[in-house]
């Protein structure tokens, strides 16, 4: 299914919230939408969370690091 909408989200070195985010979206009903994830150039481990929960979604999720 293609996404309806896209929502973007910030983050920074935030990986602990960035979850709690991610979650939040995995408990919606509506489900044609894609997460944007617009990284400020985070040096934690957020890349990694990303790439786990991608697998733990319904929803396409987008990691754009810069």
């Amino acid at each position: 299914m293609k996404p309806n909408i896209s929502i973007i989200v910030s983050t920074y070195n935030s990986p602990e919230w960035l979850k709690k985010v991610i979650w939040g979206f995995s408990t919606q009903t509506y489900t044609a939408f894609e997460l944007i994830i617009a990284d400020d150039g985070s040096t934690t481990d957020t890349s990694e969370l990303i790439k786990n929960l991608q697998q733990q979604v319904f929803f396409p999720i987008k990691h754009v690091w810069h």
